[in-house]
């Protein structure tokens, strides 16, 4: 099995960093007496909730693994704001860990606001999915799930990781390129590459590089 995780960023987030998201299709920034600028509002906040304004609402995360050939798409998500909800998804497992837990629920990724798809027939949350941690006799599982669970991505943790962490640096490497005013934001930017570099979950887990699994990509396994 391969696991891969693809980032789609859509370059018309630009627009919304240049004009501001008064004029987003989902109005819901119109009622504003100032102009909304994404990159300004991360700066301004002292959290990675608004990491989310990144993507304008387009863009996504997709899970691939190649054994049952099954996806899910995780969206609207921009990548820096899912590696940092991932990475406090994983120090939530090693505090489960060291209780003696082998289940572990109450995880996810979400976004508890509906700002992107307003009138929508999703629930309150602009994102919902849910992250369970499941220990097996021949080792961890990690099961990404929609909220209300209409589809399930279940994969064994290390071959996750080890896709997970390559992805990570892609993603380093991404952004330096793409938005280098990312280095500005001076919580979010810290934790991220944080994150990435010194996560958790390096200091309790195996973690091989994705290479070392086998010498073909993700193509040869279909």
């Amino acid at each position: 099995m391969r696991v891969e995780i693809l980032y789609d960023f859509d370059f018309q987030a630009f627009h919304y960093y240049r004009n501001g998201l008064n004029e987003h299709p989902s109005y819901q920034f119109r009622s504003s007496n100032e102009t909304v600028y994404p990159l300004k509002v991360i700066q301004e906040w002292s959290s990675i909730t608004p990491l989310y304004l990144l993507s304008g609402g387009l863009d996504k995360i997709c899970l691939i693994e190649s054994g049952g050939n099954s996806s899910l798409v995780i969206e609207p998500c921009s990548a820096i704001f899912f590696i940092c909800e991932m990475e406090n998804n994983f120090v939530f497992l090693l505090e489960e860990i060291s209780k003696g837990k082998s289940i572990i629920d109450n995880c996810g990724i979400t976004i508890s606001q509906n700002i992107f798809r307003a009138n929508s027939h999703r629930s309150v949350d602009e994102l919902e999915v849910h992250i369970q941690f499941e220990k097996e006799p021949n080792g961890w599982y990690i099961t990404f799930s929609k909220i209300p669970p209409k589809k399930k991505f279940r994969v064994p943790l290390s071959i996750f990781l080890s896709s997970y962490f390559d992805f990570c640096e892609r993603m380093v490497r991404f952004y330096d390129h793409v938005l280098p005013e990312y280095k500005n934001f001076s919580f979010q930017y810290p934790l991220f590459i944080r994150a990435v570099r010194d996560s958790a979950i390096m200091k309790a887990f195996e973690i091989k590089p994705q290479s070392s699994y086998d010498k073909f990509t993700y193509y040869d396994y279909q």
